[in-house]
């Protein structure tokens, strides 16, 4: 089974609030609902991290990707690259330790190309947060 599929799996088995398999091969449970109390933070994008049985999340209005304990709902920054604008998805790639950040001018017409409404692929090790 690839990353993808593990990814897509895992999220299934949250949405119908099954058991997931976390880094060290344990089986968590993972609640039905998790708060999230972190103020203007408009998630667009989330992956699960099983080496430290986080959420990622990016933000629509914050520009930049942050991660969620699934127990206490709390939030911690973990990316803010000045090259992020609007925060549109997020990958864990886990077989190379890294995880893709797209990011993008909201509303951006298709026939500009100045450097304000390009889209832009952050790359960052996946443990430290660090560009790569």
């Amino acid at each position: 089974m690839t990353t993808l599929k593990l990814t897509i799996l895992n999220l299934l088995l949250l949405l119908v609030g099954l058991p997931i398999p976390i880094g060290n091969g344990e089986i968590k449970k993972i609640p039905e609902k998790i708060a999230i109390n972190e103020k203007a933070l408009h998630p667009e994008g989330i992956d699960y991290n099983p080496k430290n049985n986080r959420f990622i999340i990016g933000s629509f209005t914050k520009s930049e990707v942050g991660h969620v304990d699934p127990d206490t709902g709390a939030y911690t920054s973990i990316i803010e690259d000045k090259n992020l604008a609007s925060v549109t998805g997020v990958y864990v790639d886990m077989n190379r330790n890294r995880l893709l950040v797209s990011s993008g001018k909201a509303g951006a017409p298709a026939n500009r190309t100045d450097e304000a409404y390009v889209a832009y692929l952050g790359i960052y090790n996946l443990d430290t947060g660090n560009l790569i």
